[in-house]
């Protein structure tokens, strides 16, 4: 019986797996390379199926990695009757 279901469940991720990661390849948006004639930093700009935008640069001067999130909230955004929302992000955020 358990020998079946492993089968089954093996198959089913055989078969689903092409097409769940086909559905989650991001998608390059801008890609910025150096030049010699100016100061240009070079970035790649990628749009993530969940609506994530994601930019990546590399600099290979120090062996440090760092992250850095921003996120699009404030009273700007906020509609009317729907205020406070910027407040409870910044101590969700953290």
């Amino acid at each position: 019986m358990i020998s079946r279901i492993r089968k089954t469940l093996f198959a089913l991720l055989f078969i689903a797996a092409p097409f769940v990661f086909i559905q989650a390849q991001p998608q390059l948006i801008e890609k910025i390379e150096p030049r010699a004639d100016g100061l240009i930093i070079p970035y790649e700009k990628y749009k993530m199926p969940n609506g994530l935008t994601v930019i990546i640069h590399e600099d290979h001067s120090d062996p440090v990695a760092t992250v850095m999130i921003t996120y699009k909230v404030g009273s700007d955004r906020e509609s009317v009757g729907k205020s406070g929302f910027a407040h409870f992000f910044e101590h969700m955020m953290w």
